[in-house]
């Protein structure tokens, strides 16, 4: 092999290098970030129920939500009871407690983080 194929080589083999590392950097500051900012969002299940519809139980920072997931909407259906594998059986299910009937504003109204905000407010009773 001619010593300036060779050096070419090198090189481009370096920078490619270069390159995966920086990349490598990169995603572990985001995914540190994403954590650190808001509430933690974790997806427990997700059932589908037909087309582009689904059921997702998520927890959101101490909550856990029942939600109905669409292609155009998300909907809070209920907020159920944490529990703890600890303290359940597999014949007890969880407590269920209704979401409001309540109408937000529209997402035209408020931006979306806004909007985002006002769906998880607890509400006054």
């Amino acid at each position: 092999m001619d010593s300036n194929m060779l050096n070419a080589l090198l090189v481009l083999l370096a920078g490619i290098a270069f390159l995966a590392i920086i990349a490598f950097i990169l995603r572990r500051l985001a995914s540190g970030r994403a954590s650190t900012h808001g509430l933690p969002i974790r997806i427990i299940s997700r059932q589908p129920i037909g087309g582009k519809a689904a059921l997702v139980v998520a927890d959101v920072g101490d909550k856990r939500l029942l939600l109905g997931v669409t292609e155009h909407s998300v909907t809070l259906l209920a907020t159920l009871e944490r529990t703890t594998s600890s303290t359940t059986s597999k014949t007890t299910a969880p407590r269920v407690t209704p979401a409001p009937q309540m109408h937000p504003p529209s997402p035209a109204e408020l931006s979306f983080r806004a909007y985002l905000a006002s769906m998880f407010q607890r509400t006054e009773k």
